[in-house]
């Protein structure tokens, strides 16, 4: 696992120095994005814990990374201001950390039993941070079918039951890397078939 871990960092650090220009922005999506979240996928995974010395720093770190690429490296012409950004930001956390943690409750007080953990809800607090609550509510989506697929496969293939607990960490950190590259390529995408299924 620790082979796989660096060949996948190594891989997202190339990406990552092609995509994310100048430098600078590219080093810091490094550090405080692509290897915590590459931890979490991990972590989860193996041990269906999303630590919280990764995901409350995590928290933080998007406040500053997006206050930082949209202050410095705009990817529009609309340029914010510094309390836009971390209004963004504020809202994101607020979105993502509520939308899981009333999941949660939900879930918990048909079922008598946990569906998702704080770990989820303190990681989606760390995505909508880093990414708006406009963008959360889509990588929820993707997650949650990609959490379907994967769920699928392990049942067919290794006949595991249908109470099994899937890391549903682990799909939110799949899809967000996803969306740091490819984000309007992705929602496009969506959209395109969301108009030929209608």
């Amino acid at each position: 696992h620790h082979f796989v871990l660096e060949v996948a960092t190594a891989a997202l650090a190339l990406l990552a120095f092609s995509r994310l220009e100048p430098w600078p922005r590219f080093l810091i999506y490094l550090l405080l994005f692509i290897a915590p979240v590459l931890l979490l996928i991990v972590v989860d995974w193996r041990c269906l814990i999303l630590p919280n010395a990764i995901t409350l720093p995590g928290i933080a770190a998007g406040f500053l990374v997006h206050w930082v690429d949209g202050k410095f490296f705009p990817v529009t012409t609309m340029h914010l201001s510094s309390l836009s950004l971390l209004l963004e930001s504020f809202y994101g956390a607020a979105a993502g950390g509520l939308t899981l943690g009333l999941l949660a409750f939900a879930y918990q007080s048909l079922r008598k039993r946990p569906g998702l953990g704080m770990g989820d809800v303190k990681f989606a607090a760390m995505l909508g941070a880093f990414f708006g609550w406009k963008a959360i509510f889509f990588i929820f989506f993707a997650a949650s079918i990609l959490g379907i697929v994967v769920g699928g496969i392990l049942i067919l293939f290794r006949r595991q039951s249908l109470d099994m607990q899937l890391p549903f960490g682990s799909a939110l950190g799949v899809v967000s890397l996803l969306f740091l590259f490819l984000g309007e390529r992705m929602v496009q995408a969506y959209f395109h078939a969301l108009r030929h299924l209608l």
